[in-house]
């Protein structure tokens, strides 16, 4: 590492979006967590962050959304230097693309981008622990998105398996308003529950299925509105994607999704995607 006074350096990253395919909740953990199983994936829509390092001792977020402390980014740039010990003068800006509020992952992923860039600028070659230990310390979806391409997620996030999945073609549809994943969980927890059956991951591929996904129908009605939509015009397979408010539905090639897009309620805010 270098921290000369004319030291400045930059690096561009694509902080892609995340679908859970399916989010199977095992019970509550000791520590007041969720036990969860979940397969995700990677899509191809994306934030846009740069990150900027030079000398001196600022974190600085430049971002629509949530743009001081309270962002993702700012958490994982001070738990990082904590880790190597060293301060730096860090500008991060991040040009949103995925909608927030709605299970994809986009503060996560913009703030898994800013720990891989301090890796690479910095010249740090922390180890890949190292860089999940940081990354769990922001939160629990962050770990996962260091990783590409299917994952099979388990425990409250910690525990990241890389593997393989099919390629689909999707759209995604979000309501208006955002849902609160605290608040999600709370109704969860104040309902009866009743312990599922893990199936193998064969058939979980098949059926998605969201333990979360009827409270956050009952908070947002409009999600099984949008989900109906989906299967109405078309869509082979449907759910919610975290803890919502955004809900996919998988197509069966370019020409279903085109036919799905001019069909479903232009009000409707639209993403088309593929997977991973």
């Amino acid at each position: 590492m270098s921290n000369s006074n004319n030291w400045l350096v930059s690096s561009h990253h694509k902080a892609y979006a995340k679908i859970n395919w399916d989010l199977l909740i095992l019970g509550r953990r000791f520590d007041g967590y969720h036990e969860l199983d979940s397969l995700v994936s990677q899509i191809s829509i994306f934030d846009e962050v740069i990150v900027t390092i030079s000398n001196g001792s600022n974190i600085e977020i430049v971002s629509e959304v949530a743009p001081g402390e309270e962002n993702l980014c700012y958490k994982a740039a001070k738990i990082f230097f904590k880790k190597i010990g060293c301060d730096f003068k860090v500008k991060v800006e991040i040009t949103k693309n995925i909608p927030y509020g709605a299970g994809l992952g986009g503060g996560s992923s913009d703030a898994a981008s800013t720990i891989i860039a301090l890796d690479n600028l910095l010249k740090t070659n922390l180890k890949k622990q190292d860089l999940f230990d940081i990354a769990m310390q922001v939160g629990s979806d962050v770990p996962s998105l260091l990783f590409t391409g299917w994952r099979r997620i388990k425990g409250r996030g910690e525990q990241v398996e890389q593997i393989n999945g099919p390629t689909l073609k999707l759209v995604l549809l979000k309501p208006d308003c955002n849902l609160n994943t605290a608040e999600v969980y709370k109704k969860f927890d104040d309902q009866p529950y009743k312990k599922q059956s893990l199936p193998k991951i064969i058939e979980r591929f098949k059926t998605p299925r969201n333990d979360l996904q009827k409270v956050a129908e009952k908070l947002t009605p409009e999600i099984r509105i949008l989900l109906d939509q989906l299967s109405k015009h078309g869509a082979k397979k449907v759910s919610m994607t975290g803890s919502g408010s955004c809900v996919f539905g998988v197509f069966e090639n370019d020409k279903e999704v085109n036919k799905a897009i001019l069909k479903i309620d232009a009000s409707y805010k639209k993403i088309v995607s593929t997977c991973p």
